[in-house]
Order: C-alpha cells, then structure tokens, then sequence
C-alpha cells in the first residue's frame, strides 16, 4: 500500500526524500504542471518506496486515496488539527490505518526543529490520556468526557 510521511517542515521533508528515494511535495516544490506530475507519480505507484510520498501539510486535504495503508509524522505536528487532518489520509480502503507517533528525523544536532506546538499535540503525542478524551476536548469543546466509551474502539491508551 502507499504511505504518506508528514515532516512538517520543507527542510525535513526534502531531507526524507534524500534517505528514502521518494516523492516529495510541498507549497512552493514548483509550478502547477510539476506538482501535478509529482502527485501522478505517486498515485499509479504500485507498492514499495514507489508508493511513498513526503510532504508537509499542504498534502492535507484533497487526498482520498483508498490505497494508502499508513501515515507517518517525522516530528510532532503543530497543532492537533492537523494530526488529525494528516492521519484520516490513511485507512480510506477499508484497512486499518496505522499513525506512526512521534517518529522523529533527527538532524547532526539531534534537536527537532523550534516550533511552538499546542499543548493540546503534547499531550495526545504522549499518550498519558485517553487520545479520544484528548481530541473531543479540542476539536469538539467536550471537556466532560473521561476516556473512552462503551460502543467505540478503546484509544491505546485505554487498552
């Protein structure tokens, strides 16, 4: 299947396609006519690193590929929107989608980039509460829920 690698920033992402050999795409990679050839060629790729795409955030909306089998953040996102956003890219097709948390690409320095990220993407990265609890409180406005609930799928966290 194919899988689609958040890196948040140009740098990490050009730095992804360098190690993996994939596509790469962004706001400003080119004109119209280049970012649609690099979108082709990810979507006719039939498996292997082919069928892989970095990009940043600009890859967001507008990508309803039932193929895609995993989404990966290289780096934690800023806001959790976009976690959300970026993550319900995968699992279109029927199978389960897997998110990659907090995968980090580490520059010489070992430091992540400095960004300013929510509190809110802090703590779903670190899973020390309930993720749905997490994401209703911020996206919903739902501050009474505790953990999740009879009927749904338990978060790992709740597991």
């Amino acid at each position: 299947g194919k899988v689609i690698i958040y890196g948040g920033t140009i740098k990490r992402v050009e730095q992804i396609t360098a190690m993996l050999g994939c596509v790469g795409y962004w706001r400003g990679v080119g004109n119209a006519k280049e970012k649609a050839r690099r979108m082709e060629e990810w979507r006719i790729s039939t498996g292997g690193r082919a069928g892989w795409i970095a990009a940043t955030n600009a890859l967001g909306m507008g990508i309803d590929d039932p193929g895609v089998c995993l989404v990966v953040h290289a780096g934690i996102p800023r806001q959790l929107v976009n976690v959300v956003q970026e993550s319900g890219r995968g699992g279109l097709g029927g199978t389960e989608e897997r998110q990659e948390k907090e995968k980090q690409l580490r520059g010489k320095s070992g430091q992540q980039d400095e960004w300013a990220w929510d509190d809110d993407v802090i703590e779903y990265a670190e899973g020390k509460r309930c993720r749905r609890e997490v994401l209703d409180r911020e996206m919903d406005g739902n501050k009474d829920r505790i953990g999740c609930v009879e009927g749904e799928e338990a978060c790992d966290v709740c597991q």
